[in-house]
């Protein structure tokens, strides 16, 4: 029987991002936050604040670009936010 890693489906490539920061706006709140790695669906980063799956959120990269976004999971400190 074929063992499928789930972990390596994924819709787009991953560049790894580590030691830039980003800001998360959260209720117009800014949060800064570790960027872990980067794809053209979303990111994986830091919690800095309590959230929920599913939670709405902005994230704003450097140069001012906003753009929204959803958590998709949270493991311990890291979250998976998707475009």
């Amino acid at each position: 029987e074929e063992t499928i890693d789930w972990s390596e489906r994924r819709r787009h490539e991953r560049i790894r991002a580590t030691g830039r920061n980003l800001q998360m706006l959260v209720d117009g709140s800014a949060h800064s936050f570790a960027l872990r790695n980067l794809s053209a669906g979303g990111l994986m980063g830091d919690a800095p604040v309590g959230l929920a799956p599913n939670a709405a959120l902005q994230v704003r990269f450097e140069g001012g670009i906003i753009v929204p976004a959803r958590v998709r999971w949270i493991e311990g400190d890291l979250l998976g936010l998707a475009f």
